[in-house]
């Protein structure tokens, strides 16, 4: 499908490494036909994106990863032994309401404490919250100390905490909580991003789209700012996440 070039004037060459000689033509005007698609080096880059490449957040600028039940809960099992963990599930994270029809369904469910804005109740408590206050909810699925032979009950409470959660547990320790997820989503603001695959990066399809459509926009939002303010210290690609919060990938 490549066009014959002629053959250069040389007899031999030494020491060169092996490029790519492609004869432009000026007939298509489609921007989609680039170098990389004419020579499928654009399918490679896909797959290696899609397989290697490390999606961040594009609010708290970490890692956006997911992990599996038994990661979880061999990561759980690694805590000293004795300790005492509570395993907690996301109900709201910096949400205001009072939350009372949602405490009842908890109730119903067969859960016996929530831990609101970092106290413990009783759900058979009166939980009063204001209304215009942003609030950190979790229900405490199970209280275990650290041993041995903590896994087969580690398994359990993790799975049901991942349900009950939308695919994210919190384990809190003396005070302190990390948080582990299911999904691919930022442990710090919730923050989702779709699995990567190959489609992500292909410019014909609707998702990559919607995706390349905001890159133009933020390009655009970015050459007006910079045209009517002084320049700043930050780098692209801190300018391009602040400004309009598209997830980085990075190989």
């Amino acid at each position: 499908f490549l066009g014959q070039m002629d053959k250069p004037d040389v007899d031999y060459i030494e020491g060169l490494s092996p490029a790519i000689s492609i004869d432009q033509k000026t007939t298509n005007h489609n921007p989609r036909s680039t170098v990389g698609t004419v020579t499928e080096i654009y399918d490679y880059m896909r797959l290696l994106f899609a397989k290697v490449g490390v999606a961040y957040c594009p609010k708290c600028h970490k890692p956006i990863k997911r992990q599996s039940v038994d990661q979880i809960i061999d990561r759980i099992a690694q805590y000293s032994s004795g300790a005492k963990l509570l395993i907690l599930a996301p109900i709201a994270r910096g949400q205001k309401g009072t939350f009372a029809n949602k405490f009842e369904e908890l109730k119903k469910d067969g859960f016996v404490r929530v831990e609101v804005d970092g106290k413990v109740y009783t759900l058979d408590e009166e939980i009063v919250l204001e209304k215009n206050i942003k609030h950190d909810i979790y229900v405490v699925v199970d209280r275990v100390v650290v041993k041995d032979d903590i896994k087969s009950r580690l398994s359990d409470s993790v799975e049901l905490a991942i349900k009950t959660g939308g695919g994210i547990v919190v384990v809190e320790c003396e005070g302190r909580k990390e948080v582990f997820s299911t999904l691919y989503a930022c442990d710090e603001c919730g923050y989702q991003l779709r699995k990567s695959h190959r489609e992500c990066f292909h410019s014909i399809v609707h998702m990559a789209r919607v995706s390349i459509a905001r890159d133009l926009v933020l390009l655009k939002r970015l050459t007006q700012n910079s045209s009517s303010r002084t320049p700043t210290k930050l780098s692209i690609k801190e300018q391009s996440m602040s400004a309009g919060g598209i997830s980085q990938t990075h190989i």
